[in-house]
């Protein structure tokens, strides 16, 4: 925990310095500990946690080749583990593990997708494939935007676009009654755990699937206010960005999905310190239309708004359209 609050602070709130020699010692002691632990045949809670908070601090600084061995040792503790300890202080142990587990699928891909299936760590269980009765019942939930593509995503995909939908509805400050539903809902919803599911999903073969995967685990971390600085983030952006930048999601006639991504993905990377990358798509979508705000918000009304996106949404536009105007 030291090593993990310590790294925070040497990287500072935009994240620009590196680990101090503070963070560096203790990062260093607690692998020893962890070691120690390990060598004497123990593996419980405490020293995956503690494995899980390293893999933070190599996110953050972009330690792939550490995040990768550390993973490596995680899967080998989950296995040693029994199941019903994953499942102390109401699953944030299983919520964490499935969190790293989720955040190479991001930024390792196939290389340890295939692993992955073999361990049983945080594979996510999905039942048989529903009837076609309750998948009609979670494309009704979505927002119009969504249910116009629904057949053409997965169920897993449906189901945390409809969590996701409901939960950013449930805290939006615009909303403030909230229904005895609602507070169950919430009650029962861990966001970490949804989002990892969504990154999970994020490495289909499928670009569809893929882009809104991506999209969802940007809205988030933005909504969330999790660190831009990690590496799964600003590798995030940046495939999302290529793909955009491609028009392949447009060409295939998802033009309103396309204005949506742009907006989660340019907001993204300003978010993440990426100017060019937000620079790149916002020009290029007010030079495509010459419309207001008012017409845009219309669009991702359409698929997933909440009024602190929105807010900054709308701030994005209005910069790159003040931008475009000045240049004509």
């Amino acid at each position: 925990m030291i090593a993990l609050i310590t790294s925070f602070k040497a990287a500072g709130q935009n994240f620009q310095s590196r680990l101090s020699n503070v963070s560096l010692y203790h990062k260093g002691q607690a692998l020893a500990a962890i070691r120690t632990k390990l060598s004497s045949g123990l593996v419980d809670e405490a020293v995956m946690l503690s494995t899980v908070f390293l893999m933070i601090i190599d996110n953050v600084f972009a330690e792939y080749e550490a995040y990768r061995a550390h993973l490596d040792g995680l899967r080998r503790m989950a296995k040693a583990i029994p199941t019903t300890v994953e499942m102390h202080y109401a699953g944030v142990l299983r919520t964490f593990v499935s969190w790293a587990e989720s955040n190479a699928l991001l930024l390792f891909e196939e290389s340890v997708a295939s692993q992955s299936a073999t361990t049983g760590l945080c594979v996510f269980d999905h039942p048989a494939r529903p009837s076609s009765k309750t998948v009609a019942k979670m494309s009704a939930a979505l927002p119009p935007g969504f249910r116009f593509i629904s057949n053409q995503l997965s169920t897993q995909l449906l189901s945390v676009l409809g969590k996701t939908v409901k939960w950013t509805s449930c805290i939006d400050q615009r909303l403030v009654d909230q229904s005895d539903t609602d507070e169950a809902f919430l009650a029962g919803f861990d966001p970490r755990s949804n989002n990892a599911e969504a990154m999970r999903l994020a490495s289909s073969k499928a670009i569809l699937e893929r882009s809104i995967s991506k999209a969802l685990f940007l809205c988030h971390a933005n909504i969330l206010n999790w660190s831009c600085r990690c590496a799964v983030y600003k590798s995030t952006v940046l495939d999302l960005a290529e793909t955009l930048r491609s028009d392949m999601l447009e060409k295939a006639g998802y033009e309103e999905l396309s204005i949506w991504l742009v907006l989660v993905t340019a907001n993204a990377a300003r978010r993440g310190r990426l100017e060019r990358v937000q620079s790149e798509l916002l020009q290029k979508l007010v030079a495509s239309r010459d419309c207001q705000w008012g017409s845009i918000r219309e669009v991702l009304s359409k698929f997933l708004l909440h009024s602190k996106l929105e807010k900054e949404w709308k701030q994005c536009w209005e910069m790159a359209k003040v931008t475009e105007d000045l240049r004509r």
